[in-house]
């Protein structure tokens, strides 16, 4: 579901068992291809070295608060929905290591 914030896209997402569970990077690396946008352009953008930007697209790397402000200037998407993407992934990782996700 999406809905306006401050005129910025927030895509609420839940957290439930159907759900599939992807890293935000995936989600960026949508952004990415519609803004016709190069990883190089956006590591620039971000001010991080192209090497961290591409950890944080595999989901290696955290994704940090001032990423996600940094991100919603870029893209014109909430930085709330970065960092909603980003807890869901952790949260999905830290199940995954306890034995409750397959």
């Amino acid at each position: 579901m999406m809905k306006e914030d401050n005129n910025k896209t927030v895509v609420n997402l839940k957290n439930s068992n159907d759900n599939i569970v992807y890293p935000p990077g995936s989600f960026i690396r949508e952004l990415l291809d519609k803004n016709y946008m190069t990883i190089k352009e956006l590591a620039a953008a971000l001010e991080i070295p192209e090497r961290r930007l591409r950890n944080l697209l595999d989901g290696d790397t955290v994704l940090t608060e001032r990423i996600a402000h940094k991100l919603e200037e870029i893209f014109d998407v909430s930085y709330k929905t970065f960092l909603n993407r980003e807890i869901l992934w952790r949260k999905y990782l830290m199940r995954k290591r306890r034995g409750y996700e397959s």
